[in-house]
């Protein structure tokens, strides 16, 4: 056991579970009641078997405590067993939740039997429409694109240092809400294995989506077990706007769960999507969305005859990238990023040659840190810059120390002291910017060099998440070994809403010999923060090359 308990008195009639799911279009509540008639059956002849009772929901603007809507109506509950009760509330003037602005509603739902009251319960909610409209993710009738990570809690609770961390909610809060923020992320997926109570709890304060998951990687229970966990899990959990995904499965297939018990719990909260691991069209027969984790650079080096990796390349289409662009499914890439270090700077157990492929065996923490920053803002921009992507999520943002994978903070996790990678995903997953689209040529050795002076064509790939399109300036700078600016351009563009466009640019590149570092900075109209990409090239023949390495210069997000 390790949640919050609590322990409550009730008369004979006790509210045992309160499913509260939102119809944000026909401006409606649905309130599902689960409630226990602790009256004993019928013991003798004649005695009454059902009880007469008055449902009361009475539902509040959380914060302001004003009475926006009230329903009573009665009901009989048939003694000594669980009974299900409905109720339908409409809802006038209703302020719709969202990430951006996390607006909740709280019910009360109270049970009078024999003229008094016999239990109150209060349930916290948000009015919210998430929905799969083809290919893509739709927030409140507008398209929305998910940005995060992952948590695996229950990874973490094999931690050395983790304690009581996961119960500190001031810390919890900083992990979950305040750095995510910081970074554009909307969303994260609780991954193999739920989360306490409270954190669900502050992700619907404050506006974060959850892809929630259950316990469930390659064991499998029978199925009646899974069954009765799964419809409590939606009971327990459903009411949170938080949750916009139930995630039954993780790579992995069932039947059972993919084609009998997701369709039954459609049934139960029709308010959201499921997802059920591996499968996919070719083995559900609804399959609302796909959870691809194209993992790349993994074993380029290992098998013989096979191309090198093209980081960098925002236009490289491995086999696992083309059966998501012929999916008409909704493609929510929720793993990648095979370059783990633990928090000393260490490579994890999967990606120890990984290291020693890109920088030897001899590499320093600081440049691994600085390669895994690297790695996954290009990686981030591939899978962004990608039409038939609905959400990027990278893998990961908390789970154990010394372990198979890792995350990106370094020392004490008390301290949540950020790693240079979660420096290099403001950049990545902020809402507008524009992408260099060029493999990199620092740690890719297999890309020849430049011949000095040529002209590079390249293309520019903008980028906006938002539904308004976004007017700026963009600034492309060229930068020698030495930190000195050889090439400086700007000009004025605009980002279409909610898409993706790409843009020919061209340069000449320098006469000398040397490794350059090409940077795109995207300032949108009005704002004074620039974000960035960055590719590197190299330029005439050299043994060795060199190349400028900006610091980051504050450690805290």
């Amino acid at each position: 056991m390790w949640d919050d308990v609590s322990l409550t008195f009730t008369n004979k009639l006790r509210v045992n579970r309160v499913l509260v799911l939102p119809d944000l279009d026909q401006k409606k509540a649905h309130v599902k009641v689960k409630l226990w008639n602790l009256n004993p059956a019928q013991i003798y002849f004649g005695e009454s078997t059902r009880d007469s009772l008055l449902l009361n929901i009475k539902i509040r603007e959380k914060k302001s405590n004003r009475l926006v809507a009230e329903f009573s109506q009665p009901h009989i509950s048939v003694r000594d067993r669980q009974n299900e009760l409905d109720a339908v509330i409409p809802m006038n003037d209703v302020h719709a939740w969202s990430p951006e602005d996390p607006f909740l509603y709280t019910a009360e739902i109270s049970v009078d039997y024999k003229g008094k009251t016999s239990d109150v319960l209060q349930k916290n909610f948000g009015m919210r429409d998430f929905e799969r409209k083809g290919k893509f993710f739709y927030l409140n009738g507008d398209k929305y694109y998910l940005r995060g990570s992952n948590i695996t809690l229950q990874r973490f609770f094999e931690d050395p240092d983790c304690r009581n961390l996961a119960w500190d909610r001031e810390w919890v809060k900083k992990m979950l809400i305040d750095i995510p923020k910081k970074l554009d992320w909307n969303a994260m997926r609780i991954c193999v294995g739920i989360v306490p109570d409270f954190w669900y709890d502050l992700a619907d304060e404050y506006g974060l989506l959850f892809q929630n998951e259950w316990f469930y990687w390659q064991n499998h229970g029978w199925n009646e077990q899974i069954r009765k966990e799964y419809t409590d899990w939606v009971w327990s959990d459903g009411s949170h706007p938080s949750i916009a995904i139930w995630d039954g499965i993780n790579e992995n297939w069932d039947d059972f769960i993919g084609n009998v018990l997701i369709p039954e719990l459609k049934k139960l909260d029709p308010t959201r999507i499921w997802d059920a691991g591996f499968m996919t069209a070719t083995s559900m027969h609804n399959d609302d969305m796909d959870e691809p984790h194209p993992y790349q650079g993994v074993s380029d080096f290992k098998e013989p005859g096979r191309l090198f990796y093209p980081l960098g390349d925002l236009d490289y289409k491995p086999g696992i990238v083309k059966d998501m662009e012929g999916s008409s499914a909704a493609q929510l890439v929720n793993e990648y990023g095979w370059i783990w270090l633990w928090r000393d700077g260490t490579p994890s157990k999967l990606t120890v040659e990984v290291y020693d492929k890109y920088l030897g065996k001899n590499a320093t923490a600081a440049e691994r840190w600085f390669l895994q920053a690297y790695w996954l803002q290009l990686e981030t921009e591939w899978l962004r810059s990608n039409r038939s992507v609905a959400g990027v999520l990278a893998f990961c943002h908390l789970t154990n120390n010394f372990g198979y994978t890792g995350d990106w903070f370094v020392g004490d996790i008390k301290d949540l002291r950020p790693a240079p990678a979660l420096f290099a995903f403001k950049d990545a997953f902020t809402v507008k910017n524009v992408f260099i689209n060029l493999t990199d040529e620092r740690y890719v050795s297999e890309m020849p060099a430049h011949k000095p002076g040529s002209q590079l064509n390249l293309t520019l790939t903008g980028v906006n998440d938002d539904n308004k399109s976004a007017r700026g300036t963009l600034e492309i700078v060229l930068i020698n070994s030495k930190g000195e600016h050889v090439l400086k351009e700007e000009r004025a563009i605009e980002l279409p809403a909610s898409d993706r466009i790409g843009m020919a640019y061209s340069l000449k590149l320098p006469d000398a010999a040397d490794g350059y570092l090409l940077q795109t900075f995207f300032a949108e109209e009005g704002a004074k923060e620039k974000k960035s990409s960055r590719r590197y090239i190299r330029v005439g023949d050299m043994k060795q090359y060199n190349y400028y390495t900006p610091k980051v210069t504050d450690d805290k997000l």
